[in-house]
C-alpha cells in the first residue's frame, strides 16, 4: 500500500518528456546488459500506469519489450486505477502481451472514498475486470485496503462481500 498524498495533473503532456526520458533510459540500461536481456516477470506498479493514454503506454512499452524479450510465459503485469483505466489501456496492454492486472478498489463506501479522493463504482471495476478476462488476462485482483479514514470493519466488510458477490 502506497501511503503518499499526491494530486495528479489533468495535464496528461506533462508526462511526455517523463516517457521520453524512461525511454532513453531503457537503452542505456539494455546496452549495458547485453547477455541479460530476457525476462519472466514484469510489472509496472509505483503509482498507476493507465494514468497514462493508450499510445503513450505504447510507446514506452513497445521499445521496453524489444529491449528486454519476455521469455514464453512471461508474467506481465500492472496496477491500475478503474477511475482512468478504459477498455482501450487493457486492448493496448492486451496486445503488447500483458497478463495479469492489479485494480485499486481500495473500499466501495462512497465517504470513505470521498475522505481518500477515490470515487469509483463497483460497475466501472466490474466492466474493466469481464473486459480484461475476455482479452485473456489470466490473473486479475482488486487492491482492497483496511485502515482508511472514515472505514469501520462493517463499511470494510460490505466492501469485501459485494467485490465477492460480483463475481471479481
Amino acid at each position: 500500500f502506497c501511503g503518499c498524498h499526491v494530486i495528479i495533473t489533468k495535464h496528461k503532456e506533462m508526462a511526455a518528456p517523463y516517457l521520453d526520458l524512461l525511454a532513453r533510459e531503457i537503452q542505456m540500461v539494455a546496452d549495458r546488459l547485453p547477455h541479460r536481456r530476457r525476462v519472466a516477470q514484469l510489472h509496472l506498479g509505483g503509482g498507476t500506469p493507465t494514468y497514462y493514454t493508450p499510445a503513450q503506454l505504447t510507446k514506452l512499452l513497445t521499445p521496453l519489450l524489444a529491449a528486454f524479450t519476455p521469455i514464453p510465459g512471461a508474467e506481465l503485469a500492472l496496477e491500475a486505477d478503474p477511475r482512468v483505466t478504459t477498455a482501450a489501456h487493457i486492448d493496448a496492454l492486451a496486445d503488447l502481451g500483458f497478463n495479469r492486472i492489479s485494480f485499486g478498489v481500495q473500499d466501495l463506501t462512497r465517504e470513505v472514498q470521498e475522505a481518500v479522493n477515490r470515487v469509483q463504482s463497483l460497475e466501472q471495476t466490474v466492466a474493466l475486470i469481464t473486459h480484461a478476462r475476455r482479452r485473456g488476462f489470466r490473473g486479475i485482483n482488486t487492491d482492497l485496503i483496511y485502515g482508511l479514514p472514515l472505514q469501520t470493519p462493517e463499511t470494510f466488510e460490505k466492501t469485501v462481500d459485494a467485490i465477492i458477490a460480483a463475481g471479481v
